[in-house]
């Protein structure tokens, strides 16, 4: 007795097809793979050029004043200015921490110009007033 081990027509045209099937969705994933990573490096990159800059020279040059007035004994002579710096000197770091706790896209830095901007200048007044 002799077996015949052929398939019938349509299991035969079955898994020919697919047998293409995987052949296409193996070859369809390298580029799948591809195009994601490269998504994912503009997303990256359009992350870091849209987020807006920290304010770090306008905090130094404030800093720098403060100091300054420090220098020249400005709590003494002018303590209402000085003191209204120091204040507006915390407030600043208070604002650019609460900024750098946001994602980086939606930070808004102008409070933080705009507080180390008027610690700077009540800072630079306290100086004047006390030499």
């Amino acid at each position: 007795m002799q077996l015949d081990y052929t398939f019938p027509k349509n299991l035969e045209r079955f898994f020919k097809t697919r047998r293409r099937t995987i052949t296409l969705e193996i070859r369809k994933r390298p580029l799948l793979i591809i195009a994601l990573s490269i998504s994912a490096v503009l997303l990256f990159v359009l992350n870091i050029l849209l987020a807006p800059q920290p304010p770090v020279r306008s905090v130094f040059l404030g800093l720098e004043a403060f100091s300054e007035a420090k220098k020249v004994r400005a709590e003494e002579y002018a303590p209402k200015l000085f003191q209204q710096a120091e204040q507006n000197w915390q407030l600043t770091m208070k604002l650019w921490r609460q900024e750098n706790k946001k994602w980086r896209i939606k930070r808004d830095y102008l409070p933080v110009l705009q507080a180390a901007e008027l610690m700077r200048l009540q800072a630079h007044q306290a100086k004047m007033r006390s030499q």
